[in-house]
């Protein structure tokens, strides 16, 4: 992902990787794997318009672009934090430095104070406000036709606790084959084990499977680093240049794998 000043460079074992899978000749997609929060499925109001409340509220004026980048830098520092120590192992209590960190890393990207009272007063304000989980409109539309086209779909998340619930809720596991969580599976992307534990479930070889998501390292990355081709997808235009193979809506889909997913 990417702060405001630019791009935030990968850990040294993630600089090297290629940004297309290599493939055998002749080989087809056959699977999708798709990352679920900010990629299928987002907080309503979405997070960045809620923080940016928040921080209107605080006193703090800020451009919608900018907290949206900040929000890019500050996943970065999250998945990296969690490549540490996972959060699924922790309880609430453990994580909640983890989470007043986060807050402060969006502070500091916008260029604000990020000392830790008002970030945890922003944190606890910000978490007051009313939200719902909702699919992001181009979803269903999309899923149907790859579905229509005859690829098999899964999902691979970082979570906390097991999502089923949520995404049996908003109407989304009607639409899948496999739903692939990080607290069940026991390690967070881009772990390996995490993507190769998604491709035995269904059944695919690394060549046959495409991985799209909105985070440049658990992501885009993290799939591309098991052999899987990884997609990102970059929905309001700020990681051009980051990632060779990038959409702005999962619509672009179809027609990218007709054409054989490569940049």
């Amino acid at each position: 992902g990417r702060g405001p000043g630019g791009g935030v460079p990968p850990p040294p074992h993630y600089a090297i990787i290629a940004q297309t899978a290599q493939r055998p000749s002749k080989v087809s997609i056959t699977t999708i794997f798709f990352d679920l929060y900010q990629t299928v499925a987002y907080l309503h109001p979405e997070r960045e318009l809620r923080q940016q409340l928040v921080l209107k509220e605080f006193g703090f004026d800020t451009e919608l672009n900018a907290v949206r980048r900040a929000y890019l830098a500050a996943d970065l520092d999250y998945t990296l934090v969690g490549l540490e120590t996972p959060l699924y192992l922790m309880s609430r209590e453990q994580r909640h430095p983890i989470y007043i960190r986060f807050q402060q890393q969006l502070m500091r990207s916008l260029g604000l104070d990020d000392s830790a009272p008002l970030a945890e007063q922003l944190y606890q304000r910000y978490w007051e406000l009313e939200r719902k989980l909702r699919l992001y409109p181009d979803v269903v539309p999309a899923l149907t036709r790859l579905r229509e086209m005859g690829y098999r779909i899964g999902l691979i998340t970082n979570v906390t606790d097991d999502p089923s619930k949520d995404v049996e809720r908003i109407g989304l596991m009607e639409h899948l084959d496999a739903l692939i969580a990080s607290c069940v599976e026991r390690c967070d992307k881009p772990n390996p084990r995490i993507f190769q534990a998604a491709l035995e479930r269904l059944g695919a070889a690394p060549a046959e499977a495409v991985h799209v998501g909105d985070q440049l390292l658990a992501d885009a990355q993290g799939a591309t680093r098991v052999g899987i081709q990884g997609i990102l997808l970059d929905r309001y235009d700020l990681q051009a240049g980051d990632w060779d193979l990038r959409v702005r809506s999962l619509l672009e889909l179809p027609a990218l794998l007709r054409n054989g997913a490569t940049p």
